[in-house]
């Protein structure tokens, strides 16, 4: 009976973990980053012979991260606006478009690769990650229960988001990754698009 008890507290505390379950390490400018080639995995703080060095740089209007690789310095320049590691790996989101990036390594050089839908909802396996593609006439509704979660949004669509605004702001939570949401028990968010002519809105509609 005691080990049925436990196996339900845990399962209750992994559900709660899960609704809030946006963890990464962020990378600032002028942080030093490590790429582990033999086991394609990313590091801060890390030191080894068989690393490629690179660096965070933003200093001028360029994001970009500098590679110092058998002593020659290489720039790639990234579409993301903050970059962060998660499980071993280095990914970039850009704001402005709800797009997310990983950067990638491949026969000696470093290349930014764009995320589908399926490995960012396997990236953030415990989050409902939401395509705009999945709003209809503007409107996604959320059957939602009786707890607040975080949700994801992700850019598939053309739509540019140069400015943007989330109403009420108080359930846009993360100030690096801009699309996480978090939902209410019941209520509204509206993310209105103020670079379009029009100011699009998308509605969230939590029931």
């Amino acid at each position: 009976m005691f080990k049925f008890f436990i196996l339900i507290l845990l399962l209750i505390l992994y559900q709660f973990s899960c609704a809030f379950a946006i963890d990464y390490e962020s990378v600032s400018s002028n942080d030093k980053l490590f790429y582990k080639i033999n086991c394609n995995a990313w590091y801060k703080n890390f030191n080894s012979e068989d690393c490629i060095i690179l660096k965070k740089d933003n200093s001028s209007c360029e994001n970009k991260l500098s590679v110092l690789f058998f002593g020659n310095n290489k720039n790639l320049k990234l579409n993301s606006d903050f970059e962060f590691l998660k499980d071993s790996r280095l990914i970039g989101t850009d704001n402005k478009n709800f797009k997310f990036y990983e950067i990638r390594y491949d026969k000696g050089n470093f290349y930014e690769y764009n995320l589908t839908y399926e490995e960012l909802q396997k990236l953030f396996h415990c989050i409902d990650v939401i395509k705009l593609s999945d709003f209809k006439n503007g409107t996604y509704t959320i059957y939602n229960g009786s707890e607040e979660k975080d949700i994801l949004l992700y850019n598939d669509t053309d739509e540019n988001f140069d400015s943007f605004s989330i109403t009420p702001q108080i359930y846009s939570i993360d100030k690096n990754i801009k699309s996480v949401i978090r939902i209410p028990k019941r209520g509204n968010i509206y993310i209105t698009n103020n670079s379009d002519k029009n100011s699009k809105q998308f509605h969230i509609k939590i029931k």
